[in-house]
């Protein structure tokens, strides 16, 4: 019972110390703290390794709240290389290795790979020379176009649809456009337009608009008003990971 009454008389008397701190003007606040800073620095200067050259364990670290830490880009680009690396059977490293190869040829999509989703980021490094001969591919369909950029935008263009499609596509879409529109200019302005067949694109349009008007001239207008994700080739994302295989494209 003494001990009780000791310990809830120390609790009252700490209690009553800082309601009367929060009661100081700040300047005396201030001063306060210097003074116990002072003490404590004091106190560690005096202590001295033990016999074997160490230092107590209680100096080695230091506690830290989890308020002051912050989950950042860093953070969340290491998680996804420990992801990769896992589902792949390779390590961190291996991982590094395929995105600095991946650099060189999309360096626009790798400075994105904080906000990468898992499932890209494990298509685009589990073979990076077949990506690598994708995008060549793409920039000789698509000579005056930021090929990099563009599939930036547009990742679908990398592992959703193969290059013979892509361009099919396009061939369709510029026979479709021509005299109307720049058919890359078009393209750069929405570039899941090469994921779909321009003769489904016109359906589209004219099922959509009044009778009489031009479902070409709203294609070059708003093309991007024609697509939906079924059409583009894309799982909905109500089913999952927009990158993971369903087991029919396994």
């Amino acid at each position: 019972m003494a001990t009780f009454t000791t310990t809830a008389s120390s609790n009252y008397y700490a209690l009553c110390l800082h309601l009367k701190d929060t009661w100081r003007p700040l300047g005396l606040h201030k001063c306060r703290v210097k003074r116990r800073l002072r003490c404590s620095q004091s106190i560690k200067a005096e202590i001295q390794p033990g016999a074997d050259g160490q230092l107590p364990p209680w100096l080695l670290g230091f506690q830290c709240n989890e308020r002051y830490l912050k989950w950042g880009d860093s953070a969340q680009t290491q998680l996804l290389k420990i992801y990769a690396a896992r589902e792949l059977r390779k390590d961190v490293p291996w991982v590094d290795e395929q995105l600095a190869f991946l650099s060189d040829t999309l360096p626009d999509l790798v400075n994105k790979l904080s906000r990468m989703k898992a499932g890209l980021l494990l298509e685009l490094v589990e073979d990076t020379q077949a990506v690598a001969n994708k995008m060549v591919q793409l920039k000789a369909l698509l000579p005056s176009i930021d090929t990099s950029l563009l599939v930036a935008g547009c990742p679908s263009l990398l592992v959703t649809h193969d290059i013979h499609t892509l361009e099919e596509n396009f061939r369709k879409l510029r026979g479709t456009v021509e005299g109307r529109a720049n058919v890359e200019r078009l393209v750069e302005r929405e570039p899941m337009l090469l994921l779909v067949s321009a003769d489904a694109l016109v359906a589209e349009a004219e099922r959509l608009l009044p009778s009489g008007q031009d479902p070409v001239a709203y294609l070059v207008a708003n093309p991007g008003t024609l697509l939906d994700m079924q059409q583009a080739g894309l799982p909905s994302a109500i089913d999952g990971n927009l990158w993971t295989k369903t087991p029919a494209e396994e």
